[in-house]
């Protein structure tokens, strides 16, 4: 056994591969193993992160008692989403449901299912008020009140308001780059987790909500990300100088991750789909990764030991009749056994 091993990651492996569910896989296999030795690498996760909010816009109506209106939509010059309701943005980048709410467009008109009169025909008694019982006397009819019942659709106001519904979510965009050149699989690096070198939060100016209103100009709207993105890349070289990874590598996630975000000049429709950006997170962390390789039974291995939570990544494992494949299969015999017997008794009994 090499001395260069770390004693943790002896243990890491023993536990791991004395999981019982590992039915073939030899159980303390680096006590067992020869030649061990110990391969750290280099494993560097760097990620950008986009908290914006999105509300989209569906148009209903509601019913209007005549009491006046309190909002007006003219133009969509001077509109968006974003300008009504609470404006509130959860901190952190945890996403986030909000309770919708409506806004009153100030378009009112006759209801049309009940052609504005505020009461609809009894579909019981057809209007008339009253019906004939089995033995064919009169009866008042129990379902309306003289023939009428109130319109459901504009609670007997008559009117409806065209309003919009908002519904309003705060969402997250990402995009990840791994500096690694190892066997383990990047899908699965980027699931583990390592030591934060670098953790920067932006956030965007908070007179972008009078951007939105019209539709955002495309040239203001990349005016501001030109500058976010030259903050982001100055940060990153003065926190960074000593940085042991691909520094190129970090500025051109920066890049391609303002490529890919959402994008309001583009994606926004007034009063239908709106983004708002909130803050952006470039976070990079250093990534433990150790290759472990060995050799059992004359043949050789490797495994690898990955991130803070020692996650293991093994493409080939020896594979042997061990003490928890007999188990298992002993318990299987076992349970058929008592099943077939289980199975004889019930036929004698019915037999008897």
């Amino acid at each position: 056994m090499s001395n260069n091993i770390l004693a943790d990651n002896l243990r890491v492996i023993n536990e791991w591969g004395n999981d019982f569910f590992r039915l073939t896989f030899p159980s303390e296999i680096m006590e067992r193993s020869s030649n061990i030795n110990q391969l750290e690498e280099s494993a560097k996760l760097i990620s950008s992160t986009l908290f914006y909010g999105e509300r989209k816009g569906k148009l209903d109506e509601s019913p209007y008692n005549g009491s006046g209106i309190n909002n007006s939509i003219e133009s969509l010059t001077s509109e968006s989403l974003w300008i009504y309701g609470e404006l509130h943005h959860p901190a952190g980048f945890t996403p986030i449901k909000e309770k919708p709410f409506h806004i009153s467009t100030g378009r009112t008109y006759k209801c049309s299912n009940c052609k504005g009169k505020g009461v609809v025909i009894c579909r019981t008694c057809y209007g008339k008020g009253w019906k004939r019982d089995s033995e064919g006397r009169i009866r008042e009819c129990a379902w309306c009140s003289g023939g009428t019942n109130e319109c459901k659709t504009c609670r007997g106001y008559g009117m409806l308001e065209a309003i919009i519904i908002v519904d309003s979510q705060y969402k997250l965009a990402k995009h990840h780059i791994e500096d690694y050149s190892g066997d383990v699989p990047k899908p699965i690096l980027e699931r583990s987790s390592g030591d934060v070198i670098f953790d920067e939060v932006f956030e965007y100016p908070s007179d972008l909500q009078g951007m939105l209103v019209g539709g955002i100009d495309e040239n203001d709207y990349q005016l501001l990300q030109n500058n976010v993105k030259a903050l982001l890349h100055k940060k990153i070289d003065s926190k960074l100088e000593n940085y042991e990874g691909d520094i190129a590598l970090v500025h051109r996630l920066v890049d391609e991750f303002f490529q890919k975000i959402p994008n309001p000049a583009t994606a926004n429709k007034v009063l239908v789909d709106e983004i708002y950006p909130v803050r952006l997170r470039v976070k990079i962390e250093n990534v433990p990764v150790y290759q472990i390789n060995y050799i059992y039974k004359a043949k050789s291995y490797s495994l690898w030991i990955y991130g803070k939570e020692k996650k293991i990544y093994s493409p080939k494992s020896p594979s042997e009749f061990t003490w928890k494949l007999g188990v298992f299969l002993g318990t299987i015999i076992i349970l058929i056994g008592l099943l077939v017997i289980s199975g004889l008794v019930g036929g004698i009994a019915h037999f008897l």
